[in-house]
């Protein structure tokens, strides 16, 4: 019986295990199939960093890492210490430098020591030299447009108004020429607005016969008022003159200094219209092979130059020729043409305006409806 007793206690201790056992998984909730626990551990907040750096580290690999290098070259024929060196060139180089950090280098070669003027675009299609300041008035039938637009006869207003309007010109009648080879980062209005001369120059008579440097583009209506034009680059006005090849040049007061020719001459004539055009240019072909990121940093060259230098440029450049001028001669005096010479020059203007539409129009480029522009941009 005492056996009896404890196999029956045995058993229910058993029992009582096996039911202990099961309660260590709870019956499922609800319907459907029941599932085994999961027992792995909740993670941590270390593991979620980890995930976080592991997704940042995929995103930064599938970004391109560029590394390539450039350096380039920049062609002026302004000197070192020239006012276009130092509130242009400069700037520019340091711009382009600091945004691509130092991914892009340029050096500058001064003073035409790499392209003469009047050769740094073909210096860039051909190059030699990857960027350059030059003027398309060097360029005679290259810019149609381009001459048509700063034929004299037309006023512009102040350098704002001007800037203003060479940027919608750029936009509204593109040159078509050289477009595919050179990426245009700014046109730059000059003014070639002074006859500068050895003696005095006020009256009609005053400027029959005069002999002068003039830009290319400007050869037709010089002549067209009685002068006797001469091309020549500004490099080679100061000799001409001493040596009486030529009596003065049509400039502006910032080529007075560059080219000393104060030394020579004691009188400027203020110029009731005439306006030329310089321009900042990049090798398209040297752009177009860049990656994305140095691509960008001259995009961003280019809005700095158009934004942020061009009128601090020109101002600075008026301003320092100035000083330097009168410092050097006290005897130089700006003069005025009378009203009846200022009548007679507006008068010339218009058939030499006439037969550039006519030469425009006669290229497809629609040299009347850009005349037409003109007319309603001018104030005078």
């Amino acid at each position: 019986m005492a056996k009896k007793i404890i196999a029956i206690i045995l058993a229910v201790i058993m029992i009582a295990a096996v039911l202990a056992a099961c309660g260590t998984t709870p019956a499922p909730s609800g319907g459907g199939d029941s599932k085994p626990a999961d027992n792995t551990p909740a993670p941590s907040g270390g593991d979620k960093e980890e995930g976080k750096k592991e997704e940042e580290k995929k995103e930064e690999d599938a970004t391109p890492q560029y590394t390539q290098t450039y350096a380039l070259k920049y062609s002026s024929y302004a000197p070192e210490g020239h006012p276009t060196n130092y509130t242009l060139e400069v700037p520019l180089k340091n711009f382009i430098e600091e945004k691509s950090n130092g991914r892009i280098t340029v050096e500058i070669y001064s003073a035409g020591s790499l392209t003469t003027q009047a050769s740094t675009l073909d210096g860039i299609i051909n190059g030699v030299t990857d960027m350059g300041y030059d003027a398309p008035a060097y360029y005679a039938g290259v810019y149609p447009r381009v001459e048509l637009f700063t034929t004299p006869g037309l006023q512009y207003g102040d350098y704002q108004q001007q800037y203003d309007l060479f940027n919608e010109f750029n936009e509204t009648w593109p040159s078509q020429v050289y477009e595919d080879n050179i990426y245009n980062l700014m046109w730059q209005p000059v003014p070639v607005s002074l006859f500068v001369s050895q003696h005095p120059m006020t009256t009609w008579d005053s400027i029959q016969g005069y002999s002068c440097r003039v830009p290319g583009d400007k050869v037709p209506y010089f002549q067209a008022i009685g002068c006797a034009p001469v091309v020549m680059s500004t490099a080679d006005i100061y000799e001409a003159i001493r040596l009486n090849v030529i009596e003065g040049s049509c400039v502006s007061i910032i080529a007075v200094q560059t080219t000393s020719i104060d030394e020579l001459c004691d009188y400027a004539t203020r110029w009731w219209s005439g306006v030329g055009m310089t321009g900042t240019h990049f090798s398209k072909e040297v752009y177009d092979s860049m990656d994305p990121e140095a691509q960008a940093v001259i995009d961003a060259a280019r809005d700095y130059c158009r934004t942020e230098l061009w009128i601090k440029d020109l101002e600075e450049q008026e301003n320092t020729a100035n000083e330097n001028v009168f410092a050097r001669n006290p005897n130089f005096q700006y003069l005025d043409f009378d009203d009846d010479c200022i009548a007679k020059m507006a008068e010339a203007a218009i058939p030499v305006l006439e037969a550039k539409v006519a030469e425009v129009d006669a290229l497809g480029l629609d040299g009347s409806g850009l005349y037409e522009w003109m007319k309603a941009h001018s104030v005078g």
